[in-house]
């Protein structure tokens, strides 16, 4: 039997990368928490792997603890931009994701929220 892995709406780079790095699966439902574990843990939403893997090359979205106070103050990711960093097949190996992460990125954090910097817009 293996445990449901869900996301929180905000997440560590590092523990994103744990994550994925540690399961197989194909699918991540996102439920809102904080990176500190607070919030209603209602389901928001879900993600795929292979869009994980994506964003971890956005580095542009991540952010420290202190910025995510102005969230309409962030950019969002297109569609497109997040299409053209899919990784082609076959996917990384999991214990390669996240290996061109350096440890100053890996401290960030990301955030899956309408309003935020990785809202994906169409």
């Amino acid at each position: 039997k293996t445990d449901l892995v869900l996301l929180g709406t905000h997440i560590k780079v590092a523990d994103l990368v744990h994550k994925l790095t540690n399961t197989s699966f194909s699918q991540y439902p996102v439920v809102d928490k904080d990176a500190d574990g607070h919030g209603t843990g209602t389901l928001v939403g879900s993600i795929s792997r292979v869009d994980l893997i994506s964003l971890l090359s956005h580095r542009e979205i991540f952010y420290t603890h202190g910025e995510r106070d102005d969230l309409a103050s962030h950019d969002t990711l297109s569609y497109a931009d997040l299409d053209s960093a899919r990784p082609k097949l076959p996917l990384p190996a999991q214990g390669d994701i996240g290996k061109h992460l350096s440890t100053e990125e890996s401290r960030k954090y990301f955030i899956f929220h309408p309003t935020s910097r990785s809202h994906l817009t169409h």
